[in-house]
């Protein structure tokens, strides 16, 4: 993560970064509507930032997006076994997580994986 970014265009990526995450966020409400526009942008702008810090925040947020849509098919699969309640809750709570750590990760322009 050692890649020099000049300070405009570093600023540019980071407004990048938080807007993804915030679309993260916002699918809670809107039940992964916005999740599946950030997992799409993620893959397209990586490319761009390979060596920086905003790589690791992009493969951090690809992973959260894949991880909790596992999680959550096995909530819907064990939903008739009054687990998938659990299953889901647990799901949100640990999306909630990635997403704040991340959020509060980036505020100090620090990658995910050191």
């Amino acid at each position: 993560m050692d890649q020099y970014l000049e300070p405009e265009r570093f600023k540019i990526w980071k407004r990048w970064t938080q807007g993804l995450y915030i679309l993260y966020v916002l699918s809670i409400p809107t039940l992964g509507l916005t999740a599946l526009v950030a997992l799409f942008i993620d893959y397209i702008k990586i490319h761009g930032v390979t060596g920086t810090i905003f790589e690791s925040h992009m493969q951090w947020q690809i992973r959260t997006f894949w991880v909790a849509l596992f999680g959550l098919s096995m909530g819907v699969i064990t939903i008739f076994f009054s687990i998938g309640v659990l299953f889901m809750g647990l799901t949100l709570l640990w999306c909630v997580y990635r997403i704040a750590w991340g959020l509060y990760r980036l505020s100090k322009n620090k990658a995910m994986y050191d």
